[in-house]
């Protein structure tokens, strides 16, 4: 329900959806203000999703979120989008879930190995793929750089959180030593590393 999912609920809302989640971070009050119905087990969540996207970052806790059993659990004949991050769905589970006609369509841009040149997912009909080219290019890497740059020089001068995910307020000002500690000890370690 960070920045990205906030956006998926207001096009998916918009096209007379009713939109359920699942993230542990979210706070319940922002979620009742998005008038979304947020689940504290993800399992719930995919008892009842006809269409299902994925907006996380890949850990040691997303990593196969989506495996056989989950799937299993499934509406049949459910969607499922991942433009995330490659690890989160077990793709070989998915493209025999899509085989068997349990799960109706998936579509990925992010895969478990970059770039995908082969693996349980391809050729399978209903299963679409495409390459993740966001920020491939030098180009791309560059301006990211340059932007993650200027939103802390923001923060550290004006005190502005730019972009940020899941945060939907401004931290008390009184808590700003702590931050310019905490980016004196990381500037330190970066050094003795």
């Amino acid at each position: 329900m960070g920045k990205i999912g906030q956006h998926v609920v207001r096009v998916m809302q918009a096209a007379g959806m009713r939109v359920v989640a699942f993230d542990p971070f979210f706070p319940a009050e922002r979620a009742s203000e998005l008038k979304v119905e947020l689940f504290a087990d993800v399992d719930d969540v995919l008892k009842q999703a006809d269409f299902l996207t994925f907006h996380t970052p890949l850990t040691d806790s997303t990593r196969n979120l989506l495996n056989a059993g989950r799937i299993a659990k499934m509406k049949k004949g459910a969607r499922v989008v991942n433009c995330a991050r490659g690890g989160i769905i077990d793709e070989a589970a998915m493209a025999e879930a899509v085989k068997s006609g349990h799960i109706a369509a998936a579509g990925f841009d992010v895969f478990s190995k970059e770039p995908m040149t082969e693996g349980p997912l391809f050729g399978v009909k209903d299963i679409t793929l495409a390459p993740h080219l966001g920020a491939s290019t030098e180009e791309a890497e560059e301006r990211c750089g340059l932007q993650m740059a200027e939103q802390v020089i923001a923060y550290f001068d004006e005190g502005k959180i730019q972009n940020a995910v899941n945060v939907t307020f401004s931290p008390d000002a009184s808590l700003r030593l702590y931050a310019e500690l905490a980016a004196s000890m990381g500037r330190i370690a970066s050094y003795l590393v």
